[in-house]
């Protein structure tokens, strides 16, 4: 499998999502602002994505990767019946069917009981919504219609496993899209038919997880990977069910730090002015540009890679594919969080500035952005470092690292939100997850799992080139002292214009520094 061509289908098709994600939050900001009612609707849809993001698509994938692909070196030559695009072994499809059963079940009574108690949950994680009852009371009304969301995702999320698995990663790509659509449809065409019209996005959620569920299904009944919950499996399976179950458990903490990181901040802010909330929601959403481009492509794809050098027990060659991933991923988050930074305020105001978003809006936002772009490079480790524990079928080092990150993100936030308020809060999290990426790259070294960084030239390269362009960045603010006279369409062509030309010049010096831009081109390992 060629790994590069496997992150840029991903990146291509997340770089769409990505797009309409623009959009959807350009109608956020036009319509809806940074108010009360806004900071309401974003608390209802982190709880289910919170959740989503814990036991969906983070822990659960990062153990259920690696324990399928083990589980093949017990069965026998894998059998198609009859369809050619099935890559599952029958002992495989058996632990799917007994996995998928036990944590539909228990995701379904976990939504139930979500539902029910939906303002115990938004007192739980905005505990600055009491000073405001209606605001309380409408954000569990809006919690009440997104949560069914989490149930969606989560069979999306084992479907999309499966086909990651086999090596096809499009449709997991494509699927974000669907809720970015539904959200801009429903805001040009329907908010005028629900009061508060904001309610138009809770019921954007439900239907896009709906959607999303239906071509999941269809996708992976296609590849013969659509496989029937079953309780009842053979006591084989139930060993390796055993097996995942401890890996899982620690890892719903490990793998989920950054967004528990990420709910310390909504929860904190929810005490702050009105506002706060969705300054740093604005501020995460750029800031996840590259990284859902770029980063989630990356990890998804060697995942299974990881998992299937360590079955084949290849030591030297898992070490140097974690080498070439992190090298990959710093050539592009080193640039990005340089960009950001530098242009920040020039970014919110272009994208967001006007209708319910005033110049206030445009300032925070920007403020949240430039802190939460200082951790971008470390996201990117976490990603890269946390699978190669899993891939080892080892949960308790990450957990232990995720348990320090919290304290001292927690310890941070309270003692910046004084001083910094919002900005503090994400200043916070960016300084707690560089601790937790370097945690992990120690106990990396000292358990042996990888080898110390074998392409050191290529790493002190990298770092000389994004040194010489934060050098270039600064030599060029006076070119942008009159951007807010300048209108939309003069801020676009500017921005667009400054991007292409960083990108050129970064390109530029990593030529001339002799980057070895081979690695990644031939990266690839035979499966």
């Amino acid at each position: 499998m060629k790994i590069l061509k496997s992150i840029s289908q991903f990146s291509g098709l997340t770089f769409i999502s990505r797009l309409f994600g623009l959009v959807r939050d350009w109608l956020f900001a036009r319509f809806f602002g940074a108010d009360g009612l806004m900071d309401a609707f974003l608390i209802a849809f982190k709880i289910p994505n919170f959740f989503r993001r814990l036991f969906a698509e983070g822990a659960f994938s990062q153990a259920f990767v690696p324990i399928v692909i083990g589980s093949k070196e017990k069965t026998t030559t894998p059998q198609n019946d009859g369809n050619a695009n099935t890559t599952l072994s029958p002992t495989q499809k058996e632990l799917v069917a007994g996995i998928s059963a036990r944590l539909y079940t228990t995701i379904f009574i976990f939504c139930t009981i979500g539902i029910i108690a939906a303002p115990v949950l938004i007192s739980i994680f905005a505990p600055g919504f009491s000073d405001n009852p209606e605001q309380a009371t409408l954000s569990a009304d809006l919690l009440r219609i997104t949560f069914p969301y989490l149930l969606f995702i989560t069979v999306v999320a084992l479907l999309s496993s499966l086909l990651n698995i086999g090596g096809r990663f499009a449709i997991g790509a494509m699927v974000p899209i669907v809720l970015n659509i539904c959200f801009v449809l429903a805001i040009l065409y329907a908010r005028e038919v629900f009061n508060p019209s904001i309610k138009v996005l809770a019921v954007s959620v439900f239907i896009a997880g709906f959607l999303q569920l239906l071509i999941l299904t269809i996708a992976a009944y296609h590849r013969g990977l659509l496989i029937m919950p079953r309780w009842r499996v053979s006591p084989q399976v139930k060993e390796q069910m055993h097996k995942m179950k401890i890996m899982l458990i620690p890892a719903l903490l490990s793998v989920s730090v950054i967004q528990i990181n990420l709910l310390v901040d909504m929860l904190l802010a929810s005490t702050l002015p009105e506002g706060s909330i969705s300054w740093l929601y604005y501020g995460q959403r750029l800031m996840e540009l590259p990284n859902g481009i770029f980063i989630v492509a990356i990890s998804t794809v060697i995942l299974p890679t990881f998992s299937y050098l360590i079955k084949e027990k290849s030591p030297s060659e898992f070490s140097s594919n974690v080498d070439r991933a992190v090298l990959l991923g710093l050539f592009i988050t080193l640039p990005s969080m340089l960009g950001l930074v530098y242009l920040d305020e020039r970014i919110i105001s272009m994208l967001f500035q006007g209708g319910a978003f005033e110049n206030n809006d445009v300032s925070n936002a920007a403020k949240a952005l430039s802190a939460y772009a200082l951790g971008l490079p470390a996201f990117m480790l976490i990603k890269i470092y946390s699978p190669c524990f899993f891939a080892h079928h080892d949960t308790k080092t990450p957990l232990r690292c995720s348990i320090i990150t919290v304290i001292i993100n927690i310890s941070l936030s309270l003692l910046l939100i004084d001083s910094l308020a919002h900005v503090g809060l994400a200043l916070a999290t960016s300084i707690s997850v560089w601790a937790n990426a370097l945690l992990l790259y120690f106990f990396l070294i000292q358990q042996k799992k990888i080898l110390f960084f074998q392409s050191l030239k290529e790493l002190l390269k990298i770092f000389a080139i994004n040194v010489l362009f934060a050098v270039a960045l600064l030599q060029t603010p006076a070119l942008l002292n009159e951007w807010q006279d300048w209108s939309k369409l003069q801020q676009s062509i500017t921005l667009m214009g400054i991007i292409a030309i960083s990108v050129m010049a970064y390109l530029l010096l990593s030529v001339l520094f002799r980057l070895n831009f081979r690695q990644w081109i031939e990266w690839k390992v035979n499966r």
